[in-house]
């Protein structure tokens, strides 16, 4: 008994040592063992649970304000005793949570101290108690408005049924989803100035950095500038396709058309005299030969050969004599096929001046979601953005003084060479004349056919002498004269 006695006191000190004094959660009156962690409170010297512990750091950080009975830092009871409350439930069942316990034991008596009027240790001193029944104040007044935010709410829902999905937000979507699986990046909500700042200041980043390989010393230091400038490109693209999205963009670009197609109104009209001058009437029905014949009857000039291929193989010149309501009228296939890529500047400005009236009626039409309309207009849009760009470029190789590094190349010096064809006037109208069916159109003399003389008829060759056939089918003739002989057998 002695030696019993000795035992439960070793593993009594051994407890103490390792678990403390305080053996049972003065909260939930969980038995503390070997694995269980106890927090101990520093103001109220109360032992609990890490659950209880858990709980009570939940409702402090919620803004839970402690009552009379109550301590402010660890809301426990007062006053600081580890029976303040007891339960007077079996010992096997004092491992279970305060609601499971009450649920096995409803009958359970409860023991708890009377509130004593003095407070914890830290809330004596003073402590924080101020900022704390402010905060708690607060919290309150805050909990307060978000309930009542929360039942308007859900007396707008009972109210207000769901907008239901318009046809056109169907198909906005569907589209967006047609646009990512073909690989085209959908435009941003950018406004246009914002997308040009941002342009701006992503530009400014990339020269400061010089390209995608910039080179460094140190390689992560290089690897970081090369991801960054990746990132910035990516950016540059969102940037510009937004900005290309919007409605301001548009704008800028019709205004700065209009104000070119002022500013060149008069040269491309003086080219399209100049060049209408220079195309018969009947181009278009008339042969190569012929064009030769008419062109060196209007002037006897040494170029008319060059002139009159040249017109018959760049067609898109006949649209200079064509009425202006065939060609709005005209089919896309037949416009679409006729480049325009080698004519001269000369050249492109007389059809642009040509085709100005008739594309505006295509962009009206085309706003009616026609697509003839529309691809006509888009053909005639590649032409002005071609000669807008031309146009600047070539400027700046006119003059007298200009020296040009290129030389025979320049683009000023070729552009001229091509327009010395229409320097001299040809002997056409330069008006908007067109061909009409009571014309008479010059046809060429017909051609004189001169019979080729007969080639002299050849002997043929004799018939060279031929290996006989064996008659048995392809069998070898030794074989066969075996077969005879032993039939006569």
């Amino acid at each position: 008994m002695a030696k019993k006695t000795e035992e439960t006191k070793l593993i009594a000190n051994l407890l103490d040592r390792i678990v403390g004094k305080a053996r049972e959660c003065d909260v939930c009156g969980y038995s503390f063992g070997f694995a269980q962690k106890r927090h101990k409170c520093d103001a109220c010297d109360l032992a609990a649970c890490a659950k209880c512990h858990a709980l009570t750091k939940a409702k402090l950080k919620c803004g839970y304000s402690a009552r009379d009975d109550e301590c402010t830092s660890c809301l426990h009871p007062l006053p600081p005793s580890r029976y303040a409350i007891v339960w007077e439930i079996p010992p096997a069942q004092r491992g279970l949570s305060l609601s499971a316990a009450k649920e096995l034991c409803p009958d359970a008596l409860i023991k708890r101290a009377p509130p004593s009027p003095a407070a914890c240790k830290r809330c004596a001193s003073g402590g924080d108690a101020p900022a704390l029944q402010a905060s708690n104040a607060r919290v309150a007044q805050l909990e307060g408005q978000l309930a009542i935010a929360k039942r308007q709410l859900e007396v707008l829902q009972r109210e207000t049924p769901a907008r239901p999905v318009s046809d056109l937000e169907k198909e906005n979507r569907r589209l967006k989803r047609q646009l990512e699986q073909a690989g085209m990046q959908v435009a941003d909500n950018m406004s246009y100035a914002d997308a040009k700042a941002s342009m701006t200041a992503i530009s400014r980043r990339m020269a400061e950095i010089g390209s995608s390989d910039v080179q460094h010393a140190d390689k992560a230091v290089q690897a970081a500038l090369q991801g960054e400038y990746f990132t910035l490109e990516q950016e540059m693209e969102k940037c510009y396709v937004a900005m290309m999205a919007s409605e301001e963009y548009e704008a800028e670009i019709r205004e700065a058309e209009i104000a070119w197609h002022a500013k060149y109104l008069a040269t491309h009209e003086a080219a399209l005299r100049s060049v209408r001058q220079g195309i018969p009437v009947h181009v278009a029905n008339l042969s190569k030969d012929a064009l030769v014949a008419l062109l060196q009857a209007q002037s006897s000039r040494l170029d008319a050969p060059h002139v009159a291929r040249r017109l018959k193989t760049l067609k898109v010149l006949h649209l200079l004599r064509v009425e202006p309501q065939k060609i709005l009228v005209v089919h896309p296939c037949e416009l679409v096929k006729l480049p325009f890529n080698k004519l001269c500047l000369l050249e492109r400005q007389a059809l642009y001046a040509a085709l100005y009236d008739i594309a505006s009626e295509w962009q009206k039409q085309d706003k009616n979601k026609n697509k003839n309309f529309g691809d006509k207009f888009k053909w005639f849009k590649s032409l002005r953005d071609g000669l807008m760009r031309d146009v600047t470029t070539i400027e700046a190789h006119i003059g007298p003084d200009h020296a040009c590094e290129l030389k025979t190349r320049c683009p000023g010096h070729l552009e001229q060479k091509a327009a010395d064809v229409y320097a001299t006037s040809w002997g056409f109208p330069s008006d908007a004349v067109f061909p009409s069916a009571a014309d008479v159109v010059p046809v060429e003399s017909p051609a004189v056919v001169v019979a080729k003389p007969a080639l002299p008829t050849s002997r043929k060759a004799p018939a060279m002498p031929q290996r006989p056939t064996p008659k048995g089918g392809g069998v070898p003739m030794s074989l066969l004269a075996a077969l005879q002989a032993r039939k006569k057998d």
